[in-house]
């Protein structure tokens, strides 16, 4: 037997109960700011590593590219926090393929997986 319009909008309303709701995030809001502090802290940590490879030697990149770099870097980045082994190596050799089609070095990229991550790419 289908269920009514009136029991979902009911069973809807009773799921969105403000009281609840804000006792969820109530309890885990100390967490929630550390978790966001921590993950702030990482993104500017690999912003500020990937500027230094592009303003190292030899890699003139024009301003107007940098934002995609960076891009380039927290991609990389999330990659290597839920991926190990061989699998690392291989989604950032296909995250270097889709950035380089965007436009972007191939050298400036190998440098900031390698300088960044540990990772070689070709």
């Amino acid at each position: 037997m289908a269920v009514s319009a009136v029991r979902r909008a009911a069973a809807y309303a009773a799921k969105l109960d403000t009281t609840v709701l804000k006792a969820r995030v109530d309890a885990r809001k100390v967490s929630m700011i550390s978790e966001a502090g921590v993950s702030a802290a990482n993104q500017a940590d690999i912003e500020a590593k990937t500027r230094s490879v592009l303003g190292g030697a030899g890699t003139a990149v024009p301003v107007t590219l940098v934002a995609m770099y960076i891009a380039f870097a927290r991609r990389v980045g999330k990659i290597v926090a839920t991926h190990s082994g061989k699998t690392v190596a291989a989604e950032a050799q296909i995250v270097k393929a889709a950035w380089t089609s965007r436009g972007l070095t191939s050298a400036v990229l190998n440098s900031i997986t390698l300088d960044l991550f540990g990772i070689t790419t070709t």
